[in-house]
């Protein structure tokens, strides 16, 4: 059943300290409640981003390369075989199969992202189109964040 915790001392917002009885353990602490920003679910402007199978073979190219040059795929042209404009929300639900390889770190560089998950959910869904539908929010976020847009900023 729900319950409500009492507020602590200089909790910002104390009508906010809700959980059902049993979900905290220990001292008995309040959850800590996460605000997202008022433009977390809005679309990032069209990009035009590499395919799937181009993005993937661009940052092969770069493996050797130890440097931060390439962590960014640079603007991609109109006429550029394979490309197409995306746009996606500006954060991304990410399927709990893929969260122990997010949590080895903080934080990624756009290649690392890919390199970890992008290549992973590609020979994961190489011979099953649906799951590949399935991931596709996922592809499509870590294509966008990884290529500058047309004005050469990162999205």
């Amino acid at each position: 059943k729900p319950f409500k915790f009492a507020p602590l001392l200089g909790t910002a917002a104390p009508s906010q300290n809700l959980a059902f009885v049993g979900d905290i353990t220990g001292a008995g602490a309040p959850p800590l409640v996460i605000e997202l920003d008022a433009t977390a679910f809005s679309r990032t402007t069209a990009v035009r981003v590499l395919g799937l199978d181009e993005m993937a073979a661009y940052y092969a190219g770069l493996a050797a390369n130890t440097t931060p040059d390439g962590e960014q795929i640079p603007v991609v042209a109109d006429t550029m075989a394979g490309s197409e404009e995306v746009q996606v929300r500006k954060m991304v639900y990410v399927p709990p199969q893929l969260a122990a390889l997010l949590l080895t770190k903080s934080s990624f560089t756009p290649r690392e992202a890919w390199t970890i998950v992008g290549d992973k959910l590609l020979a994961d869904t190489a011979t099953d189109a649906a799951l590949q539908a399935t991931y596709l929010p996922v592809l499509d976020w870590l294509r966008v964040t990884g290529t500058l847009d047309a004005a050469n900023n990162v999205v």
